[in-house]
C-alpha cells in the first residue's frame, strides 16, 4: 500500500481527533457537573438571603407599627404597609426556591400561620391605638403575645437557615471537588493531545521536510537570479515527487518565457531607438529623463549622455515653465491615464519648433505609478 502524504496526515490527524473527541466530552461532562455544583452554590446562596429579608421584613412591619402606636401618625404606617406586601412576595419566593427540599417546605407551612398570626396581632393594636387609645394598645403590647409569635417565627427560618448552610457546606466541597477534577481531566486532555500531536507531526515532518527544504533552497538560488537551477529526481513516489516535477516544468518554462521577453525587448528597444521621425523618451513619476532615442536626439538636439537624468521641463519655454506647464501635464496624465497636447518646444540650440506630444502614464500590476511614456511629433512643417 502507497503511503501518500495525504494518507499519513489523514491517519495521524485521524488519531489525534479521536482521542481528542473522547477527552473533550470528558472534559465537557466535568464543566457541566462544575457548573450544576455552581449552579446549586448560588440556589443556596439566594434562599438564605430570602430567609433574612422574612426576617428583616418582619422587623420592618413592627417598626412601622410601633411608630404609629408612639405618635399616632399614619405616616409611620407606609413601611408597615409596605413591609407586609413584600414579606408575602419573599416568602412565595423561598417556597418557589425550596420545592425541591421537603423538609423545608413542611417548616415554610409552619411559617406562613405564625407570620398571619403576628399580622393579626400587629391590626389588633393598631385598630385599638385608633379607636381606643395608647393604653389600650400598649396592654396588647405588654402581654408578649406578638414577641412570642415572632420568636417562634425566628426558630422555624433559624431551623431553615441551618438546613441551607449545612446544604452550602456539602455543596461547596462538591464544588471544590468538582473544581479539581475539572482541572485535572482539562490538563491530562491537553497534555496528551499536545503529545499525541507532537508526535504525529514529528513522524510527518520527518518524511517530507528534507524535500521540502531542498525544493525550497532551489526556488531560493534561483529567485536570487541563478535560474539554470533544477530538483534532482526523488526517491520515492509520492506528492513531494510530483512538486518536484512540476517545479522543474515551471523552471524550464520561465525560463524560457524569459527567453522570449528579452528578446522582445530587445528587439523593442531596436526599434525604437531606430525611429528618427518620433522622439519616444521614458520618465520617471517624478519627469525626469530615463530612456533616449535616436529620434529624441533627431527633433530636440540632445546626446543620449546631455540629457538622461534631466527633467523634461528643459523642452519647454521659460514662459510655460514659469507657468508650471511641465508639472500639469504630469499632473493631468497620471489622473486620466493619457494627456495630449500641441505647443511649441525648446531644441538643445535654443531654437522653437512645433510640436505634438502624448504623455501616457505607466503602472505596475497593483496601480502604483512607475513613470510616463512620452512621444513628440515635430509638426512645424504644417504651421
Amino acid at each position: 500500500m502507497r503511503w501518500t502524504i495525504r494518507k499519513k496526515l489523514m491517519a495521524g490527524f485521524g488519531l489525534a481527533l479521536a482521542i481528542l473527541i473522547i477527552m473533550g466530552a470528558v472534559s465537557y461532562r466535568s464543566m457541566v457537573t462544575l457548573l450544576e455544583t455552581a449552579t446549586w452554590l448560588t440556589h443556596t446562596h439566594e434562599v438564605l438571603t430570602k430567609l433574612e429579608s422574612v426576617i428583616s421584613l418582619m422587623k420592618d412591619v413592627e417598626t412601622g407599627q410601633r411608630g404609629y402606636l408612639i405618635t399616632g401618625e399614619a405616616r409611620y404606617l407606609e413601611p408597615y404597609d409596605t413591609a407586609i406586601s413584600e414579606v408575602e412576595r419573599v416568602y412565595e419566593e423561598v417556597k418557589d426556591l425550596t420545592r425541591d427540599n421537603p423538609v423545608q417546605q413542611r417548616r415554610l407551612d409552619l411559617v406562613m400561620p405564625l407570620i398571619e398570626k403576628k399580622f393579626a396581632e400587629l391590626r389588633e393594636t393598631i385598630e385599638l391605638r385608633k379607636g381606643v387609645g395608647f393604653e389600650a394598645a400598649l396592654e396588647v403590647v405588654m402581654t408578649n403575645r406578638g414577641k412570642t409569635i415572632m420568636d417562634d417565627i425566628r426558630v422555624v427560618i433559624g431551623a431553615m437557615k441551618e438546613e441551607e448552610r449545612r446544604l452550602l457546606s456539602d455543596r461547596t466541597v462538591a464544588a471544590q471537588a468538582n473544581a479539581r477534577n475539572t482541572q485535572v481531566v482539562i490538563l491530562v486532555s491537553t497534555v496528551g493531545a499536545f503529545f499525541l500531536l507532537l508526535v504525529v507531526t514529528g513522524a510527518i515532518a520527518r518524511s517530507i521536510t528534507g524535500r521540502i527544504s531542498e525544493i525550497a533552497g532551489v526556488a531560493k538560488r534561483i529567485a536570487q537570479g541563478d535560474t539554470d537551477q533544477t530538483i534532482p529526481p526523488s526517491p520515492t513516489q509520492d506528492e513531494i515527487a510530483d512538486l518536484a516535477q512540476a517545479f522543474n516544468i515551471m523552471t524550464v518554462k520561465r525560463r524560457q518565457v524569459e527567453k522570449e521577453l528579452q528578446e522582445s525587448e530587445q528587439r523593442f528597444r531596436l526599434m525604437v531607438s531606430e525611429v528618427k521621425d518620433y522622439a519616444i523618451i521614458m520618465l520617471d513619476p517624478s519627469g525626469r529623463v530615463k530612456s533616449w532615442n535616436e529620434g529624441a536626439q533627431h527633433i530636440k538636439g540632445y546626446a543620449a549622455k546631455e540629457i538622461l537624468g534631466d527633467h523634461f521641463s528643459r523642452f519647454f519655454s521659460a514662459e510655460e515653465n514659469e507657468a508650471g506647464k511641465p508639472a500639469e501635464m504630469l499632473r493631468v496624465a497620471a489622473l486620466e491615464g493619457r494627456f495630449e497636447d500641441e505647443g511649441w518646444r525648446v531644441r538643445e540650440d535654443g531654437t522653437q519648433f512645433s510640436a505634438n506630444v502624448i504623455l501616457t502614464a505607466l503602472r505596475d500590476r497593483n496601480g502604483v505609478l512607475v513613470g510616463f511614456s512620452k512621444v513628440t511629433r515635430d509638426i512645424t512643417a504644417r504651421k
